[in-house]
């Protein structure tokens, strides 16, 4: 699954996202620039550290400590998978994205 499908630049006009947002579902165990892509919005927001009590995640694999991280900030953004059974969907990359150009 190394190619993304990516959405379009989210507003249009005078404001909105710049931050690509992706289309593609993510699984637990896909591999490739979408998932080190996924992984870098979670550091960036917060919920993904390497340095937090030595726990380090697989660069490039959606591996359980960043499913982990996903699972956090759905939680708290109230964001939520759907029943397709990716764990991280459109929803789910748009809030990541909103996030970091909110923290931006």
């Amino acid at each position: 699954k190394e190619d993304a499908n990516w959405g379009v630049e989210r507003g249009g006009g005078g404001g909105g996202s710049f931050v690509g947002v992706p289309t593609m579902g993510l699984r637990d165990g896909d591999v490739g620039r979408n998932v080190t892509f996924l992984q870098q919005l979670l550091e960036d927001t917060g919920y993904l550290n390497a340095d937090d009590a030595g726990v380090a995640y697989q660069y490039g694999v959606l591996d359980t400590v960043t499913s982990d991280a996903v699972s956090s900030f759905t939680v708290e953004n109230d964001v939520f998978a759907t029943a397709d059974g990716n764990t991280v969907n459109y929803d789910i990359w748009a809030a990541l994205c909103e996030k970091v150009e909110e923290e931006g």
